[in-house]
């Protein structure tokens, strides 16, 4: 099982960074809203999937904003109808529930590395989207783009500083 939830995630991950890659060859900056009940990583094993998802999208100006469809969760105390329940002391001592928000929280985890690193949002526990593509417009309806010619054009590697100023309060 836990090989096929590696490759079952590298897959989804591999589909997002593919995308992206389309979408390069489209100027200027993208935004791309993605509907999931959520990605669980395993450990390490993704991790060099998601890089390279956030990779591409960072390289292709595309912001991720993702949104767990699941909507607002309420957890039943036992799991739902898609395990069995627990055994022994667990859905007394509290264990049972505790292990479910863990894995909820995991699955929500990877959809909230992909929106920070790319400069979108995540959006959870929502019945109502409308806010959410609100928010998302609101976000790209401007933004700034700058550009950077070093007047040092060696090529040695090394970091140079630069100030931005504006002229307008408050930014």
């Amino acid at each position: 099982e836990t090989e096929f939830n590696i490759f079952n995630t590298d897959e989804k991950l591999a589909a997002i960074e593919s995308l992206a890659s389309m979408l390069k060859a489209v100027p200027g900056r993208k935004s791309v809203v993605h509907f999931s009940s959520g990605i669980t990583r395993t450990g390490q094993e993704n991790q060099a999937q998601l890089r390279a998802t956030i990779s591409a999208a960072n390289q292709a100006n595309v912001s991720l904003y993702t949104m767990d469809a699941r909507g607002l969760a309420a957890l039943p105390p036992g799991g739902d109808a898609s395990s069995s329940s627990p055994s022994g002391t667990a859905l007394y001592s509290g264990t049972a529930m505790v292990s479910q928000v863990s894995a909820m929280q995991s699955s929500r985890e990877t959809l909230a590395s992909l929106s920070a690193d790319t400069g979108g949002r995540t959006f959870y526990d929502l019945n109502d989207f409308a806010p959410a593509f609100e928010a998302v417009q609101k976000e790209n309806s401007s933004y700034y783009l700058l550009g950077y010619t070093p007047s040092n054009t060696r090529s040695d590697g090394r970091f140079r500083h630069i100030r931005v100023e504006v002229g307008r309060p408050g930014l």
